[in-house]
């Protein structure tokens, strides 16, 4: 259908397509796949190339329109007059004529209202822009490859590779073809003085920014020959083009809002161009870390960066983030969580100008992996050039363009981390969300909630990632139930769908009270705390003031302190309750969910969801031994005011719950309690069963309680009815009562009267062991009983205490011990950054602070659950599909036993030992060379010896056969006197 030769029936059928795959629709976009290779695609893909090059005309043919009607804009009133009339009278009509695209754009020029795109009455119209179906096009084109359809993308540079295509048609070239045809027309807009473009040229503006999204949904993923397709093309030319017309005029305040529409102010439409384009530009470079396997930076990636660098104005783009910081610092900074139009503007332009600082910051990281000139400015405040004396890092200087001013304002409203996908780390730069930001500067949250964080076991390093992430999680939830606690303060908004009246009367009071200053958490911890304080402040006036709490007291002016702070006490208690179910009864809830794995952490942190009371949070609270703490406590004080300020000192109870030292104490009573309850159930079995055994061998020998016989009353008084005055023991359940009543103090012996006056009445040991044998009997026992308490359980328990507490202690210290020496996240040791430290990087402490912050990387996944899934990066779609994860799979994208520092050095080292490995082939090779010459030499030296022998031995037979012969005698006669050859030869040779 898209293909149909009927415009309406196109526009209907690109509609469909784009309402099915809106936000993002795998199913369909695996059908459309399916369907291209499973059919010819080439129809479809040579309308859109047709549809491509109808545009390109009709953009031209607008362009000359618009210049038209500027030269007559231009012109004096009474000059256009008379070119109107003479136009009218040439065509033959009364008056200029309007129909048609050109009259229509100019209508809209003159303030006209223009029909919207996609009107029934325009399909027919030959304009494809006018109409709308060339931007219906575009948008149908980027929401096929939406969430990086890897298959996709590639099939929209090339159909080669399909077995039914027919043609091949590169769409990509196509997008970057209308492009350059656009960007005259959209720096035409742009350069206009007014501020409504809405008159000027609105289509050809949104189809510029459709194009440039359909263009960066391409690349992203990254599609790597996408990616160099659009590197190697003009793409990166009109891009700076189209940057340097978006500057913003310095005349116009870019915090000015009028309320206009949306892309009728040209202020935002600036920002939209200049945040697209920045994001292909880091969408181009994104995907190029350092390979894990050692093999350095990918190729491709280094072609890409060079071109980067021959082509972008770093001047310029510093000087327009210098610009948007300068302007917008002060409204930034006061009010952050804001929710107006004003300050939806303010960010945006925030993120522009980060977007700035992102892209010098990766480039020059990009530079540092793949140039290798040894170069470095001593003036540089870049770290890499001030450590190039010892490292030989080579730093271009892109981030060096910085001003103080700018790094105060990228290191206030950034961080980065680094993550791994597909065998490369790299380092991830993002914005901080303004409720992270708040935080951050609190020192005290950051301290809390590194231990929160950091309190995980440390079996081995996934695990404790895995919990990590469980920890992280449970802060991201805590920060979203306060920010939206913050937004129900400022704006009441009703998210209550529940019949309940209690569900709604919480609802309301969480409306209400959700951002007051009680519910910060320094006033939060000090109301928890205030029972305690006032209930001992109440307990030191009553040891001063109280005698018998008769009535003279009751009118003393201790009563009426006490009395008054008794009711205080009861509204704090109040308080505190409350103040308990609005800020954790949720937390308390997402907690009991996430133990029992019911539901994802992105689902249970997506912002978009609020957060209500449900049955399932009321049964959660219920549970939860605090709620019914602070009950009591309440319960205390109103006993307290009411019936007796005794019940006041309950309230003591509150130090171990919320102080330090109380916690302590807890935890060592939790840690240490089961097994020092097992000892001490056999203590009392032990005791229970001497009991017995005093109750049947000796129970003649006991006796009565001395205080009791001294009043000459029995131990239970006067009121005890037939107590036997003689004995301890006269049942069996009064025996074991008073064997462990005295067992526990650790001595039975009291049970049978005085040691020396009644065990042995003589004061003396017997003599022998048959005197007093019953005497000696009982002692021996009485004395093993000494032994089993006194020396082995008791000492078993003490041991056990002691051994809580050193187990606690141990653990503290060995998670100290870790930390100091480890780092949390990647688990790398000390000692590898510490040798890199030597060799120019930045060492352990640098590398915990800023590089594998466990709360940066908290900062990250808020920043990630706060954007749309439509506009994820590669890297971040990786790092959301992970956290939908099981267990174990969802810290996948965290460096684990690996950090950018220590591969990078490692990928140095190599690339150090490679150069040096080939410097001695090269050696070898020409020690060869020279080998083989010298050799080669030498057997020509031979053969031209063995040459001239011969020469000579055919020369010596030669003269041989001629003296012989007689012929040199002959000519030596005929030249030759025979007294001058007898003289030059006296041999006679």
């Amino acid at each position: 259908l898209v293909s149909f030769p009927s415009p309406k029936v196109q526009a209907e059928s690109m509609k469909l397509l784009i309402a099915l795959m809106e936000g993002g629709n795998e199913y369909v976009q695996k059908c459309i796949y399916d369907y291209f290779i499973a059919e010819d695609c080439s129809t479809f893909f040579n309308t859109v190339q047709g549809l491509f090059k109808t545009g390109i005309i009709d953009t031209k043919d607008s362009r000359k329109v618009m210049k038209r009607i500027q030269e007559r804009n231009s012109m004096d009133p009474e000059q256009r007059n008379r070119v109107s009339q003479f136009r009218a009278s040439v065509v033959g009509l009364g008056a200029p004529s309007d129909s048609g695209f050109r009259g229509s754009v100019r209508n809209s020029i003159m303030g006209m209202e223009m029909p919207k795109p996609g009107d029934p009455a325009l399909l027919e119209q030959q304009s494809v822009i006018r109409n709308g179906l060339f931007q219906d096009m575009l948008r149908m084109c980027q929401l096929m490859v939406e969430g990086h359809y890897h298959d996709m993308q590639e099939l929209f540079r090339s159909q080669s590779h399909i077995q039914h295509a027919t043609e091949n048609y590169d769409i990509m070239a196509e997008l970057m073809r209308y492009l350059d045809e656009v960007q005259p027309a959209v720096l035409d807009a742009l350069s206009l003085t007014t501020d409504m473009i809405t008159l000027q040229m609105p289509m050809l503006l949104n189809i510029a920014i459709q194009v440039l999204a359909t263009i960066l949904e391409l690349i992203q993923g990254p599609c790597h020959s996408n990616v160099m397709a659009v590197a190697q093309s003009s793409f990166l030319n009109t891009a700076e083009r189209l940057l340097f017309s978006c500057k913003y005029n310095r005349e116009i305040d870019i915090l000015k809002t009028d309320g206009v529409p949306k892309n009728t102010n040209i202020v935002q439409t600036q920002c939209t161009i200049k945040t697209l384009i920045l994001s292909t530009y880091r969408a181009l470079i994104e995907g190029t870390g350092i390979e894990l396997s050692g093999d350095g930076v990918n190729p491709d990636a280094q072609v890409v960066a060079r071109r980067m660098i021959e082509v972008l104005n770093y001047e310029a783009m510093m000087e327009e983030a210098a610009y948007i910081r300068d302007k917008c610092w002060e409204e930034w900074e006061r009010n952050p969580l804001s929710d107006t139009d004003l300050h939806k503007r303010l960010l945006n332009l925030r993120s522009e100008a980060l977007n700035y600082l992102f892209l010098t910051q990766e480039l020059d990281m990009l530079d540092m992996k793949t140039s290798n000139t040894a170069k470095g400015d001593p003036k540089c405040a870049n770290p890499y050039c001030a450590k190039y004396p010892r490292c030989n890092k080579y730093c271009l200087g892109h981030a060096r363009l910085h001003t103080q001013a700018l790094n105060q304002f990228f290191n206030g409203y950034t961080c980065a981390i680094e993550a791994q996908h597909a065998g490369k780390i790299e380092k991830v730069y993002f914005e901080l969300t303004d409720h992270c930001r708040m935080k951050l500067r609190d020192m005290k949250w950051v301290e809390r909630t590194k231990r929160v964080i950091f309190d995980v076991p440390r079996n081995n390093p996934k695990e404790k990632l895995e919990a990590m992430l469980d920890k992280i999680v449970l802060v991201l939830y805590t920060l979203k139930h306060e920010r939206e606690l913050y937004q129900r303060a400022y704006a009441y908004r009703d998210h209550n769908d529940s019949k309940s009246i209690l569900t709604k009367s919480l609802n309301m009071f969480t409306t209400v009270f959700g951002g007051m200053w009680l519910l910060q958490d320094n006033v939060y911890s000090a109301v928890l705390g205030s029972p305690f304080l006032v209930s001992l402040l109440i307990l030191c006036i009553m040891t001063i003031s109280y005698d018998d709490g008769g009535e003279k007291w009751k009118n003393s002016a201790g009563w009426w302190s006490v009395l008054l702070l008794g009711w205080l006490q009861v509204l704090m208690c109040a308080l505190a309750t409350v103040l308990f179910l609005v800020k954790e009864a949720m937390i308390i809830s997402f907690k009991e969910r996430q133990s029992k794995g019911q539901e994802d952490p992105q689902r249970l942190l997506n912002v978009k969801e609020p957060i209500r009371w449900t049955r399932q949070t009321m049964w959660a609270v219920l549970y939860n031994y605090r709620f019914w703490f602070l009950l009591f406590l309440m319960l205390a004080a109103v006993l307290g005011a009411t019936y007796s300020p005794f019940c006041f000192a309950l309230h003591l109870l509150d130090f171990l719950v919320h102080s330090s030292a109380g916690s302590e104490v807890m935890q060592s009573a939790r840690v240490g309690g089961p097994a020092l309850g097992r000892t001490f159930l056999v203590g009392i079995l032990v005791i229970v069963l001497y009991s017995i055994v005093s109750f049947v061998a000796f129970r003649d020998y006991l006796t009565m309680d001395r205080i009791a016989k001294e009043a000459n009353e029995p131990p239970g008084g006067h009121y005890a009815p037939n107590f036997n005055t003689n004995q301890h023991c006269t049942t069996l359940y009064q025996c074991v009562g008073q064997h462990i009543l005295n067992g526990l103090t650790g001595h039975i012996g009291s049970v049978f009267g005085d040691p020396v006056v009644e065990w042995f009445p003589w004061n003396q040991v017997p003599e022998g062991i048959d005197d007093y044998s019953s005497f000696q009997t009982r002692s021996m026992f009485i004395m093993s009983f000494f032994v089993i308490w006194g020396f082995l359980l008791s000492n078993i328990m003490t041991g056990q205490i002691v051994e809580a507490f050193t187990d606690i202690r141990n653990k503290k210290q060995s998670s100290q011990r870790d930390l100091a020496e480890r780092c949390f996240v990647c688990s790398l040791e000390r000692s590898e950054f510490e040798h890199n430290k030597s060799v120019g990087e930045f060492g352990f402490i640098h590398h915990v602070a800023t590089e594998h912050n466990p709360l940066f990387y908290l900062y990250y996944l808020d920043y990630l659950l706060r954007v749309d899934e439509t506009e994820y990066t590669g890297l971040e779609a990786v790092i959301a599909k992970s956290l939908k994860e099981k267990r174990g799979k969802r810290t996948d994208w965290m460096p684990v036993n690996c950090s950018l520092q220590v591969e990078r050095q490692h990928w140095e080292m190599e690339s150090k030992k490679d150069v040096a490995s080939k410097q001695q082939e090269e050696t070898v090779a020409s020690i060869k060379f020279v080998d083989v010459t010298v050799k080669d030499m030498d057997r020509r030296i031979t053969r031209i010896e063995e040459q001239i022998r011969g020469v000579q031995d055919s020369s010596n037979q030669i003269l041989q056969v001629l003296k012989e012969s007689g012929v040199l005698a002959n000519l030596a006669s005929q030249f030759i006197s025979p007294e001058a050859l007898a003289a030059s030869n006296p041999a006679g040779l």
